[in-house]
């Protein structure tokens, strides 16, 4: 697997990049929701509508949680654009012995306080209107002992322009109730606050 380096020059330049291209291409950006921080590492379950992912969740990184940045992405496409590896990136593929690494690897992660991990738990690009959140297989083995068991949040992200020529960003947060202890029960309480969340959007009116 490709493991993940903060070059700070490189690490710099895309946070600078996130920032400057969402300034330029958004109306505004929103956070709502539980944001509470505890000093924990943190590990972010979001879900995948589009290339803009990685930056916006780099941006939401550097304006809330604060944390050194690192994300999953697919081996193939990180051997592309193996410059993200410089600023976080790591890989997954789906081969048994491979994943085994990449989920051992985030675990070594999160045993950090001071790391950030997002992953895209669909695995492939979905409409920000699909009516659930369906998990790729993988994420359930991803084990936590107590004491070093990371925050996890629940994200998603949507968009709308309104009467503006320029969308606005949305990202909503929940912090996972601390009584879910197995990975696979993290799906359901994350479709559980995707329904809420479209809910929500759906009721705003300009």
């Amino acid at each position: 697997m490709i493991k993940a380096r903060h070059n700070p020059l490189v690490y710099r330049f895309f946070q600078a990049y996130a920032s400057l291209r969402i300034r330029n291409n958004f109306r505004a950006t929103v956070i709502e929701g539980d944001a509470s921080l505890s000093g924990k590492a943190v590990l972010l379950l979001s879900n995948h509508i589009s290339w803009w992912d990685g930056f916006w969740a780099l941006y939401l990184n550097m304006k809330h949680f604060r944390k050194r940045y690192h994300f999953m992405m697919d081996e193939e496409e990180l051997r592309k654009r193996w410059l993200f590896s410089w600023s976080g990136g790591f890989s997954i593929r789906s081969t048994s012995r491979s994943l085994f690494e990449s989920l051992h690897y985030t675990e070594e992660l999160l045993r950090q306080d001071d790391n950030l991990v997002v992953i895209y738990p669909q695995g492939k690009l979905y409409s920000s209107r699909t009516p659930s959140i369906i998990f790729k297989k993988g994420i359930e083995r991803l084990r936590f002992e107590a004491h070093t068991a990371p925050d996890v949040y629940f994200l998603v992200q949507l968009t709308d322009y309104f009467q503006y020529d320029k969308p606005t960003l949305y990202f909503y947060l929940e912090k996972a109730a601390a009584d879910i202890t197995q990975t696979r029960d993290y799906e359901a309480a994350y479709n559980d606050f995707y329904r809420r969340c479209i809910n929500r959007h759906s009721q705003i009116v300009v």
